[in-house]
């Protein structure tokens, strides 16, 4: 199970620890809100596997690759595109190239890194 600080969007606030909070009973009353309020089961795994998906995708890493990019970390590729439900392949596609139309031509744009 992966630590609070080893997510990059997690890390930035430089506060992963607030002293007289606790996280895990916070998160069960969420949780128990999240169910009086009507949401079902699996509408809070969704949610929480779309939260798990997105702190995953900001740990992603981009190199240089000819004219475009690459991910560089592919174990978190992984990780992230399996919370989906992607493949890596899918997920470094939609990440790395974007697609234009030009007078109804389909083009793939590669994506460099910034």
């Amino acid at each position: 199970m992966e630590r609070p600080e080893q997510f990059e969007y997690l890390r930035q606030s430089g506060c992963i620890k607030i002293e007289g909070v606790n996280d895990g009973s916070d998160f069960e009353e969420t949780l128990n809100a999240l169910l009086r309020l009507g949401f079902s089961q699996g509408d809070i795994e969704n949610l929480l596997r779309i939260i798990a998906g997105i702190l995953h995708l900001g740990n992603i890493d981009f190199a240089e690759d000819g004219e475009g990019s690459v991910i560089s970390n592919r174990a978190v590729c992984m990780r992230a595109a399996l919370i989906f439900g992607l493949s890596p392949q899918e997920l470094e596609h939609a990440f790395c190239t974007r697609i234009i139309e030009i007078r109804k031509e389909v083009q793939i744009v590669l994506l460099r890194v910034m």
